[in-house]
C-alpha cells in the first residue's frame, strides 16, 4: 500500500495508482473513484459546571 502525507493526495493519483487508497472527510462523485463511509463520528462540546456556557438542563448536569 502506498501512503502519502496527509493534504497531499488527489482524485488523479488515486486514477494513475500513485496511491492506492485516500481516506477523508468529503466523498467523491466521480464515475471512476469508488467511496464509501467508513464510520460517522459523534462530536461533544465539554464546559466545566462553573463555566457561564453551562447550563442547567444539560445532559448529565
Amino acid at each position: 500500500m502506498r501512503c502519502v502525507v496527509e493534504g497531499n493526495e488527489d482524485v488523479e493519483s488515486l486514477r494513475g495508482g500513485t496511491i492506492d487508497l485516500d481516506v477523508g472527510a468529503d466523498p467523491l462523485s466521480s464515475s471512476d473513484v469508488c467511496s464509501e463511509i467508513l464510520y460517522r463520528e459523534r462530536h461533544v462540546g465539554l464546559v466545566a459546571k462553573s463555566s457561564p456556557l453551562a447550563r442547567s438542563d444539560c445532559a448529565g448536569g
